[in-house]
């Protein structure tokens, strides 16, 4: 059993009544999403106005996937699903072919939305292997002025490729990207 009407919302706080909350504020992140308190469960389940993300929060992935794939869709398609960009990236996760083929996708396989979430967790895992002694080393830790995650090297990863990834943490430049200072096509 949800209710609403005990949940109030000022100024990106969410307040909820005193007898689940004690009146404390609890910031929310993106104002697209909502919170609805489970009676039954005693949680917050978050829930969205963008059918998109609400599918993203509702797959049954780890909680630091989900968070990936939200921010990741987020900041790549504003989760649209069929967005092609000027350079022919496409879909939630703006993929391009030679991603797509590496985990073994089409470019048809985009047209289904939890087809591109399988595929951006499979190349994520994918990355997570290449990168696994940078992960080791340098996760949690501060280097650069940058504190690595997981997810932040997965992003960059997303974006730039694992080797491009290795670059920047060997100070190396062995990939097109490194060579151009660590920028996509999108600068």
């Amino acid at each position: 059993m949800f209710f609403k009407n005990y949940i109030k919302l000022e100024d990106d706080k969410l307040f909820v009544n005193d007898e689940f909350k004690n009146n404390e504020p609890v910031y929310i992140s993106e104002p697209s999403t909502f919170n609805e308190y489970d009676l039954d469960q005693n949680k917050f389940e978050e829930k969205s106005n963008n059918p998109v993300e609400n599918e993203i929060l509702n797959l049954p992935i780890d909680s630091q996937d989900r968070i990936y794939l939200r921010k990741l869709a987020k900041k790549e398609s504003n989760f649209d699903p069929n967005i092609i960009n000027q350079f022919g990236y496409q879909g939630l996760y703006q993929f391009g072919n030679l991603a797509l083929q590496d985990i073994g996708f089409t470019k048809d396989d985009l047209k289904d939305t939890k087809k591109q979430h399988e595929a951006a967790l499979l190349l994520a895992q994918k990355n997570d292997e290449r990168l696994k002694d940078i992960l080791d080393k340098y996760e949690g830790k501060e280097y650069k002025g940058v504190t690595i995650t997981k997810n932040g090297i997965r992003a960059a990863a997303h974006l730039l490729g694992a080797s491009t990834v290795k670059d920047w943490f060997n100070n190396t430049t062995n990939t097109p990207f490194s060579k151009k200072g660590f920028v996509d096509g999108n600068g």
